[in-house]
């Protein structure tokens, strides 16, 4: 960790970065950020995390003796306090390794990673703090992925009500007999001239209702609830509810059979303000991967049926934070964290490539705990 003068500040080997940096720059809970400590760490005045990476460093011993050459090489101000053992010592004294370590130490690091204090966040969200940190290594892979326009995507909302036989839509049509884009779906579940369940249709037949886990069962499921699904709809398009509040629309009690989180989080999004986000399989991974953390109930198949307002909340406010530091729109930043998938053959995008192979391969989290969270963002969710 160096200063603003690029300074040595502190030097510690780890085997998994997100946590060591989570722990000393983001919940100060490390023995070297205690202020009870004679000499310790301030966190505000890190201003760059530098790390090297090499094979060998999975062996804990081979690591710890790492660390006592990379002291020696960048004499840093402090110093970790962990117990050296007789071997790791003598490792570190063997001239093979300690001259492989020195040219390691002297040369480019692996990565870094500039730290957002609390003074920068503030100055990028209008003034006030947030309390994300995200995964260096993630973070940058997102940053360098490029924006890809949805476009016109899903099915063709007239074939969508021929293949799944809905009952009773005669009268709501007829339907658009094209694919729609993002701009189409949301000015058709705008439009108060139509019945809310003509938009509705729109959004189902655009986002592909009845092509994942239930299938067509799913959508005529959902479908049979049309009446209860009007009536949310018309209180949507007031725009007069909060994110949480939209959300429990559909939540818990009032759920609609049929109708999981990625879907109704399409109507939020269409028949709401344009900063009630999407929240489907693809974007919540993202967001977990991103922040390491168990912000939102979710199974491999995307969000669970538990999530409350609460945790839409949660994660809508993952998507500002992400707009305001990377200089981009809310609606970009859940279009990038969903990326592209592999349809008709395509390639995926870059960043879903990525959380692709990385969702495969991630650590295991603390589990999720509500009351954690509240405590840890109760300012965030006051704002």
């Amino acid at each position: 960790m160096l200063d603003g003068q690029e300074r040595v500040v502190y030097v510690e080997m780890g085997k998994n970065l997100r946590r060591r940096i989570e722990q000393h720059l983001i919940h100060r809970g490390s023995s070297i950020t205690s202020k009870s400590a004679a000499v310790s760490l301030n966190p505000d005045l890190v201003a760059r995390v530098i790390w090297w990476t090499e094979p060998g460093f999975d062996d804990n011993g081979r690591r710890e003796a790492a660390e006592l050459v990379a002291i020696d090489v960048l004499d840093p101000d402090l110093r970790s306090r962990s117990e050296i053992s007789s071997s790791t010592r003598k490792l570190a004294k063997d001239k093979s390794f300690r001259e492989s370590m020195v040219n390691l130490f002297r040369g480019q690091p692996s990565g870094e990673f500039v730290p957002w204090t609390f003074e920068t966040m503030a100055e990028a969200d209008g003034g006030e703090a947030t309390n994300f940190f995200y995964d260096p290594e993630h973070f940058e892979a997102f940053r360098k992925a490029p924006f890809l326009m949805q476009g016109r995507i899903g099915d063709v909302p007239a074939q969508w009500v021929e293949d799944l036989e809905l009952e009773e839509v005669s009268q709501l049509g007829p339907f658009p007999v094209d694919q729609l884009a993002r701009h189409d779906v949301r000015q058709h579940c705008s439009n108060t001239e139509k019945d809310p369940l003509f938009g509705y249709i729109c959004a189902m037949a655009w986002g592909g209702q009845g092509l994942g886990p239930g299938g067509a069962e799913n959508a005529q499921k959902a479908w049979n609830a049309r009446r209860a699904i009007r009536g949310k709809l018309i209180k949507l398009r007031d725009c007069k509810l909060s994110r949480a509040e939209a959300y429990d629309l559909f939540a818990g009690n009032a759920n609609i059979p049929g109708l999981g989180p990625a879907f109704f989080t399409k109507l939020l999004y269409f028949f709401g303000p344009k900063n009630h986000y999407i929240m489907d399989q693809w974007t919540t991974k993202s967001v977990i991967l991103l922040t390491g953390e168990n912000l939102i109930r979710h199974t491999d198949q995307g969000p669970g049926q538990l999530n409350t307002g609460f945790n839409y909340e949660l994660y809508c406010q993952v998507i500002d934070d992400l707009a305001s530091k990377l200089g981009k729109s809310g609606e970009q930043i859940e279009q990038s964290l969903f990326s592209m998938g592999s349809i008709q053959r395509q390639p995926r995008g870059e960043w879903r490539r990525h959380v692709h192979a990385a969702w495969a391969n991630r650590p295991a989290l603390s589990r999720y705990n509500r009351r954690t969270l509240e405590q840890r963002f109760a300012p965030l969710l006051q704002k």
